[in-house]
């Protein structure tokens, strides 16, 4: 209980540190206790499963892919004691699919315990944006502890997660949950015909989660509304603090741009595909970044004297938690080629890293036995967060800089060319989140 408290506070902050926008949507839906069945969609390795949970007050069970426990004792100890239950598939052999009947029996066993546990709806992971069919397995799970144990007031949670960009950190990260579904509402269905019972419970699922999340329906537009997307959140000009929010507009206006797109016609999209590749190749030709073209062109004069004033800062938390960072990005990008992976593992492999980093630093400090190196070794994590920021008020900086270099005239294309652009999907006012 204690390494699970400890990694579940830990995952929090690093949640925090490695995205710039956490929104957590109808956190209040969620019951405080209670046999609770947690449905989400699955765009990443494995971070999906604990992203909600260390934001909430809920002790939680995993269920993950039976291959992550085949590494070493060691692993398989510390994935048991932080509450991880494999689950295996046809492609991991007959001999671990096998296992799957006990480890049932053990999610029967939990839920029966009044606990919780989340449960990866789709069966495998996608990166891209949208909500593949929701698999039969949560319901099976459900009605086999009601057939086990007689329990009948078990309920299930939807919740949809949509990152903004899973092959990178610092992005935005919106989970947002859905009306619970009780159990035994579907329970005299089940009586009287098991296998319609699962079907219409599976299908309330999926219905209630796509409400959670931004789906792009053809697989062809997705290059389309990621860029979109991509220019929504320049003008959303999102606030670095607070971290964590619990607005739930700027995720319905992620949804409002794809569901626009889901119904536009086929001549429109190419004629809105040829303005955006247009738009980002001219970008790309002379060295300029949207953010430039979207960032607030007040108060530059300010922003460069805070940098300037600013940068012995940034210079320390720089140069103390390079070396570390630049491991781990080494690490990620030379280990980890599927896409899915890059924000679980890049996420795990700086948090653990960083947390070893410090811990040494911490120890060699304290055999020095002086009050000033160990005290600086205290405040460096702070340094290094802020050198992280400090980085990107610096780009977002830049990005505005040149793009006030350029000609006026070549400035008034860009502009024009951006805002025939963004018509498509307009709907409000830009604001900020």
């Amino acid at each position: 209980m204690i390494l699970y408290r400890f990694v579940k506070n830990l995952t929090a902050l690093a949640v925090l540190v490695f995205n710039r926008k956490v929104f957590f949507i109808n956190r209040h839906l969620i019951p405080e206790s209670g046999a609770i069945i947690f449905a989400i969609n699955h765009p990443t390795a494995f971070s999906d499963s604990f992203m909600f949970m260390v934001f909430s007050r809920i002790d939680c069970y995993f269920i993950l892919r039976g291959d992550f426990f085949k590494v070493s004792k060691f692993v398989l100890w510390f994935m048991n004691a932080i509450r991880l239950i494999p689950i295996y598939r046809a492609r991991d052999g007959f001999s671990a699919l096998r296992q799957n009947q006990a480890l049932f029996e053990s999610f029967y066993q939990i839920i029966h315990e009044k606990k919780s546990i989340s449960i990866m709806v789709e069966g495998s992971h996608d990166y891209r944006k949208r909500l593949r069919p929701v698999q039969r397995g949560t319901a099976k799970i459900v009605f086999g502890t009601y057939e086990t144990y007689g329990d009948t007031d078990m309920i299930i949670v939807p919740m949809g997660l949509t990152y903004s960009d899973i092959g990178s950190l610092r992005g935005t990260v919106s989970i947002k949950v859905e009306a619970p579904i009780p159990v035994k509402d579907y329970l005299a269905q089940y009586q009287a015909n098991a296998r319609q019972a699962e079907n219409t419970l599976t299908a309330e699922i999926e219905q209630r989660i796509r409400k959670c999340l931004v789906h792009v329906a053809q697989p062809d537009d997705d290059e389309l509304v990621d860029q979109l997307l991509l220019l929504h959140r320049n003008d959303a000009q999102l606030s670095r603090f607070p971290c964590f929010s619990e607005d739930g507009s700027f995720l319905e206006r992620e949804m409002e741009i794809a569901e626009t797109v889901n119904r536009m016609e086929r001549s429109k999209k190419e004629t809105l595909q040829h303005q955006l590749h247009h738009y980002f190749s001219t970008l790309k030709s002379h060295k300029i970044l949207d953010e430039g073209i979207a960032g607030r062109e007040k108060k530059q004069g300010l922003k460069a004297l805070f940098l300037l004033i600013s940068l012995p800062f940034f210079i320390v938390g720089y140069l103390t938690c390079a070396p570390i960072a630049s491991l781990a990005n080494r690490f990620t990008r030379k280990r980890i080629k599927k896409k899915e992976f890059i924000y679980s593992v890049g996420m795990v492999v700086h948090m653990f890293g960083f947390l070893i980093y410090f811990l040494i630093l911490l120890f060699i400090a304290l055999l020095s036995m002086n009050i000033w190196w160990i005290g600086l070794v205290l405040v460096l994590p702070l340094l290094g967060y802020f050198a992280l920021l400090w980085r990107e008020y610096f780009l977002d900086w830049k990005a505005i800089v040149r793009f006030k270099r350029l000609n006026p005239t070549l400035q008034q294309e860009l502009n024009a060319a951006r805002a025939a652009i963004t018509w498509w999907t307009i709907s409000s006012t830009p604001k900020s989140y």
